[in-house]
């Protein structure tokens, strides 16, 4: 999907989260009939791959939203500064208001 929601991430973070964690779980030694096979090497294995997909996804979250976190900062910062104007004219005033309209506006988005 091209941009999945939150919640789609969370699902995804929590389903590896809970295969290392039941990987964990297990015996590294499983007996079959009048085997003993060692399944150690392939639960450390199942564990690394669940982690380096938890870690990837981490950096594609990070990556999708860092723009817009920086775009909305200085969305802010630029209001901020708007918005410490004196309104000293009925210019300013207008000026001010129609940046508190603006502000609203963009709340509701």
């Amino acid at each position: 999907q091209k941009n999945p929601t939150c919640v789609m991430f969370d699902s995804r973070l929590q389903s590896y989260t809970k295969v290392v964690a039941e990987a964990q779980a297990m015996q590294t030694e499983i007996s079959v009939d009048f085997m003993a096979v060692s399944v150690g090497s392939l639960l450390r294995d199942i564990q690394e791959h669940a982690r380096t997909w938890v870690a990837s996804i981490a950096r594609l979250m990070n990556s999708m939203v860092k723009q817009g976190l920086i775009d909305m900062h200085e969305l802010i910062q630029e209001f901020s500064a708007n918005l410490d104007r004196n309104p000293d004219t009925l210019e300013d005033l207008k000026f001010i208001l129609n940046m508190v309209a603006e502000i609203q506006s963009k709340s509701m988005e």
